[in-house]
Formats: structure tokens, C-alpha cells, sequence
């Protein structure tokens, strides 16, 4: 006698459920990369000139100027991770 060949009972509803999840970890990357976007358009990455220094110095990067490509980064890879568990259903 062979064994049968269907998946274990509440396999279909874990790879479902695998899947819906890949689908909620892409939406999360994609607004992640929209908000990385928004906020490189219309944040304050710099800071001001301190008072007392000449007009044409370079003004200091804020913090913000470096954590938005790292959020952008970081959403691009939950995107990615998203997309691995939606077509694999692992």
C-alpha cells in the first residue's frame, strides 16, 4: 500500500495563510519606500547654518539625511522578504 499523496489536514489554510502574510509584508515595503520617498522630497535634511559662520559653508547633515536611506533599504528588503513568502508560501 502506498501512502497518499495529499497534503495533512490544515496545510492549504497554513499556506494561505503564508501567503496573505507575504501580501501584508509587501504593502508594509511599499509604504515604507513611500514614506522614505515623501520624506526625502519635503523633509528638512539639513540643518541650518550656525550664526557667525560664512554663507557659503556646507551645511551639516541632520539625522533625518541618514536614516531615510536606511528606511528605504530596509522596505525594499521587507518588499523582497514579502514577495519570497508569496510565491513560495513559506
Amino acid at each position: 500500500m502506498t501512502p497518499r499523496d495529499e497534503p495533512p489536514p490544515g496545510y492549504q489554510r497554513a499556506n494561505l495563510e503564508e501567503r496573505l502574510t507575504g501580501c501584508g509584508l509587501i504593502v508594509g515595503g511599499l509604504v515604507g519606500m513611500g514614506v522614505a520617498f515623501l520624506v526625502w522630497q519635503f523633509g528638512a535634511l539639513t540643518l541650518f547654518t550656525p550664526p557667525g559662520l560664512p554663507a557659503g559653508f556646507t551645511p551639516i547633515a541632520s539625522p533625518l539625511a541618514c536614516m531615510v536611506p536606511l528606511m528605504a533599504v530596509l522596505s525594499a528588503g521587507l518588499a523582497l522578504l514579502g514577495l519570497r513568502k508569496l510565491l513560495t508560501g513559506e
